[in-house]
């Protein structure tokens, strides 16, 4: 990972201890064969191939840090769920989001409101209503 844009949004990522932990040593470009590999020479590779000042990370544990980072400044994350729309005020400031249809088996069961009590997200159900219609219930 190029850390220049959490530098520029964090600056003090590392004080935060940010799962950035293993930074590059080595760069090797290979190009494999049936007989083998041959290694081009890293003066011959263009800029976006050289990872120096780059770090190895865990994908996961990097989106969970910013996430984490994000909530403690009052943004509200719902993992699994995707938004499909931006909502937008008058002003044209951010209201919200619409999710996109997250199964044809929803039955929208308001467990998600009760992970957003301020209506902040426009629950969205599938196609034809609000879920099964079981006999009997």
């Amino acid at each position: 990972m190029d850390p220049r844009a959490i530098d520029e949004l964090i600056p003090d990522w590392k004080e935060q201890r940010a799962p950035l932990n293993v930074p590059v040593t080595e760069d090797q470009f290979l190009f494999l064969t049936e007989g083998g590999a041959k290694a081009v020479p890293n003066w011959a590779l263009p800029d976006n191939f050289k990872n120096h000042g780059n770090y190895v990370i865990s994908l996961a544990n990097v989106t969970r840090w910013l996430g984490q980072q994000a909530e403690a400044l009052g943004v509200e994350i719902f993992p699994g769920f995707p938004a499909a729309e931006v909502l937008y005020n008058d002003d044209g400031s951010v209201k919200g989001v619409a999710t996109g249809n997250m199964s044809q088996n929803c039955v929208h069961c308001k467990t998600c409101d009760i992970k957003d009590p301020t209506q902040n997200i426009v629950w969205v159900t599938p196609e034809g209503g609000g879920g099964p219609n079981y006999p009997n219930m």
